[in-house]
């Protein structure tokens, strides 16, 4: 049972994440206070609070953090990530679940909180979680929508605290089961084909390892693109001078290298002086989890307000993060070019629409180390040239 007032305190946090959620794109989560095995269809967070319960846990009483490693958790250590509070506001994670790292991509075993690399609603969903486990000294159920390049679609998270000595709730054992496994599911085609700047073959790697996230699933109005194969990347089938010049570059870069991608040695801003205010190069670092910005050109900067030269692409607010990254992975796994076509966020401009060409280079071992990208600023009205 609940009582009224920590209702109040999740229907405030469902309020907070609301607007977060929606303005990355994302479906509001799920907040459940004090869950009953019930309301749990997966056998593994069953478990999981049965394992909280034997340890002494009810709601209102939770147990102490010392009696965590006096029961065998083994059915559901992989999907069971332990988190402790430190400092004035954050959370570390003390263990990070294998079966939770494989579906997320990544390792935060040690990692604070306020620097892991996810969209700021999630972090939002996070920390509110904890707050509400220790406020009311009793479990949390969560549900909510993965981001766009995860493994999985949906996370269901039973967060339980555990009391230190004096009683405070500063430990945390949450359980997390993945749902949806897999790529995300593909979008049909267009309706009308949404590009403006681009003329050629209808690619959008339907085929791929690792296709794009269906375009309702990202926050942003209008967006299609194309997978461009090497042949694909020709100077006369891009409508945006911009891309013309790279893409004149990259395809001669190519032809010099007589492989399927140029080499990265090849890379000559001089080259490309035309285009440089439009230009951003970046290097995959952390295993493709996140990437560097080499250069940052110009004409982006003056839109977005800011210089990222020699900052990652995870200092960038969401939901620039979640879109730019699920098409950086994509053209670095799958080795593949990419055009892309959307209108901005309305929280950076009412006019604008972002025309993207990433193109990919190899070092000579034959791994993709950099993306040489034309991120080009038109007006939304058909027709519009580059600002």
């Amino acid at each position: 049972m609940t009582s009224g007032a920590d209702d109040a305190d999740a229907a405030a946090l469902r309020g907070r994440l609301q607007a977060l959620f929606q303005a990355e794109g994302s479906p509001p989560p799920e907040v459940v206070p004090a869950p009953t095995a019930e309301v749990f269809d997966d056998p593994r967070l069953q478990f999981h609070l049965a394992y909280w319960r034997a340890l002494g846990g009810a709601v209102g009483a939770p147990p102490p953090a010392g009696a965590l490693p006096s029961l065998d958790l083994s059915a559901g250590l992989g999907h069971v990530n332990l988190i402790e509070r430190v400092g004035a506001d954050d959370f570390l994670y003390r263990v990070y679940g294998v079966r939770v790292s494989e579906a997320a991509g990544q390792d935060l075993t040690g990692v604070i909180l306020s620097a892991a690399k996810m969209p700021e609603a999630q972090r939002a969903l996070f920390a509110g979680s904890y707050r509400l486990a220790a406020a009311t000294a009793a479990p949390v159920l969560t549900v909510h929508a993965a981001p766009a390049w995860a493994r999985v679609q949906t996370w269901r998270r039973l967060v339980t605290p555990l009391a230190d000595d004096d009683g405070v709730c500063r430990r945390f054992l949450v359980g997390l089961v993945a749902q949806g496994g897999g790529a995300h599911p593909r979008p049909p085609p267009p309706a009308a084909d949404a590009l403006m700047h681009y003329d050629g073959p209808a690619d959008r790697g339907a085929g791929l390892a690792e296709p794009l996230p269906p375009a309702e699933g990202m926050p942003f109005r209008n967006i299609d693109f194309r997978v461009l194969s090497g042949d694909a990347v020709a100077p006369e089938r891009f409508g945006l001078a911009a891309h013309q010049v790279l893409a004149g570059f990259w395809r001669a870069a190519r032809i010099e290298a007589g492989g399927d991608l140029p080499l990265t040695r090849s890379i000559d801003p001089l080259a490309f002086r035309q285009a440089l205010g439009s230009v951003l190069l970046l290097e995959p670092v952390d295993g493709g989890r996140d990437y560097l910005y080499r250069l940052y050109g110009t004409q982006v900067a003056r839109f977005f307000g800011r210089d990222m030269t020699g900052r990652r692409l995870w200092e960038f607010p969401s939901p620039a993060v979640t879109n730019s990254l699920v098409q950086y992975r994509m053209v670095t796994t799958n080795r593949v070019a990419l055009y892309v076509e959307h209108d901005a966020p309305d929280s950076v401009s009412v006019l604008v629409r972002w025309c993207r060409l990433i193109l990919p280079f190899q070092d000579e071992s034959g791994a993709i180390d950099r993306l040489l990208v034309g991120n080009v600023a038109v007006p939304r009205a058909k027709g519009g040239d580059a600002f």
